[in-house]
């Protein structure tokens, strides 16, 4: 899986992009997960990126992923098993990208209040 990387843009996915995942069980969620107990929030984040075949990724899919952890359990540092499978689940399935008008934006050239 590639690595996370930050960035204020994120590209648009691929017109299918995350549909293969939309549908998988929790159970196959939780058997893509790296072994342990617990799954560490950076983890979390770079499956969904995976899965929605983000190149860059931004505030708005931070937010979209802590909204899906919420759902469950308050955001940490890790989470156990089941919960981070069901917050990637929501995530990935309830996803509908950045508002591109907003991420794309130059901060030099956009409207300001003032």
């Amino acid at each position: 899986m590639p690595p996370l990387i930050r960035s204020a843009r994120t590209a648009p996915p691929p017109p299918s992009g995350g549909s293969r995942y939309r549908n998988l069980t929790e159970d196959q969620i939780d058997a893509m997960l790296p072994p342990g107990d617990l799954v560490k929030h950076f983890v979390l984040r770079a499956v969904i990126q995976h899965m929605l075949s983000l190149i860059e990724v931004c505030d708005f899919f931070d937010d979209h992923i802590a909204a899906s952890v919420t759902a469950f359990t308050p955001v940490a540092d890790r989470y156990p098993r089941a919960v981070a499978a069901k917050a990637i689940r929501r995530a990935v399935g309830t996803w509908q990208g950045c508002p591109e008008a907003l991420c794309r934006a130059d901060p030099d050239t956009a409207d300001r209040d003032g």
